[in-house]
């Protein structure tokens, strides 16, 4: 009876593992835990364990019945028996151990996540209170901005009704003005006609004032011409009937010939030489024969003089070419080596010369 009830407290230690076992499969899978693939391995294995020991159970209860036949024989078949049996129990107790510990761990993990979602939670339901306060707020102003657009819509409605009667004013007035504007352009065309007729009238009349101008300044330049002329007409006969009285030599120059005349220092010294050509004595030692005519001075001089003389009552010297420098002068050469032709400058204007108005 003792072996018996031995027998069965092993086997009810086998059957409240294999509780507590289940038991904790189930809390975790209700807690929403999956275990990895080795949970379902580890069940079979607890299953063939705990139908082993009913198995044996049942071979226990047999041999019990032969234990008084063959007491020592039984004891001697259920040892190894008995110990396979507690070492499978030890084995699957141990394994429930560190699933137990493994089971902890995950539910401690799972408060401490469970805290955070509680915190989430709470802060995502004040972001819920701060939206509700904000959508009643904007509720708010949404039928303040329905009214204002209500209202906005009567206004409008009153503002077509303005337009229309300003669109029938304004297609009268519009009719109006463009007959205005029809006669405004007739107006402006006319205007810009006038307006170029005026302008062409203005350079017309510029155009004479700067002719008018011109001609003025012409008749100005003319008067003080011709009393320049006078004065030097006067002041030539003056000089020349002078000239006549003093002595009977006039000389005349060639306007063409005075353009090489030089700066003033060269005039001065031109009227020098011309005033000693009037005396005949001084003309006669220091001309030469030049063809038909004659060359003043000779020596180191550096001027020369080529003119033409004609003996009347009184001795004409016309003064043909002037020289400021005849060493190098070609044409001065050229034209001593031909000699003058008194034929060359016929036609040629000659001019009465005023010493005192040489400048």
């Amino acid at each position: 009876m003792r072996q018996i009830l031995r027998h069965t407290g092993y086997t009810t230690l086998v059957l409240l593992g294999a509780i507590v076992q289940m038991d904790s499969t189930a809390i975790v899978k209700s807690l929403g835990i999956r275990y990895a693939d080795d949970m379902t391995s580890f069940l079979l294995l607890f299953l063939g364990v705990l139908a082993a020991s009913l198995m044996v159970f049942e071979v226990l209860l047999i041999a019990n019945r032969w234990s008084s036949k063959a007491n020592r024989s039984s004891t001697i078949l259920q040892s190894p028996v008995y110990n396979l049996a507690i070492e499978s129990r030890n084995t699957v107790i141990e394994a429930l151990r560190r699933k137990l510990s493994d089971t902890e761990s995950e539910l401690n993990l799972i408060k401490h996540s469970f805290s955070e979602i509680e915190s989430s939670v709470r802060s995502l339901e004040q972001e819920r209170d701060a939206l509700k306060q904000s959508n009643h707020r904007l509720e708010i102003k949404l039928k303040k901005e329905r009214q204002k657009v209500k209202s906005s819509q009567s206004r409008m409605k009153e503002l077509k009704k303005e337009q229309n009667g300003f669109r029938r004013a304004s297609e009268i007035v519009n009719g109006k003005l463009a007959q205005e504007l029809q006669k405004s352009e007739s107006s402006q065309i006319r205007m810009n006609d006038l307006e170029k007729e005026r302008d062409g009238l203005k350079q017309v009349s510029d155009r004479a004032k700067r002719e008018l101008e011109q001609e003025r300044q012409k008749v100005d330049d003319l008067q003080k011409r011709m009393m320049n002329l006078e004065q030097e007409m006067r002041d030539s006969l003056e000089m020349i009937s002078t000239d006549i009285m003093n002595g009977d030599t006039v000389v005349l120059l060639s306007t063409k010939a005075w353009k090489n005349r030089g700066d003033n220092n060269e005039i001065e010294k031109w009227q020098g030489l011309f005033s000693k050509m009037k005396n005949p004595l001084l003309r006669s030692q220091q001309e030469r024969p030049d063809g038909d005519g004659f060359v003043y001075p000779r020596g180191a001089e550096a001027r020369r003089v080529r003119y033409l003389r004609e003996e009347k009552r009184i001795t004409v010297v016309k003064i043909c070419e002037i020289y400021r420098k005849h060493g190098d002068n070609k044409q001065y050469n050229d034209g001593r080596t031909k000699g003058m032709e008194a034929s060359k400058y016929e036609g040629v204007d000659f001019s009465y010369m005023l010493p005192e108005k040489v400048t």
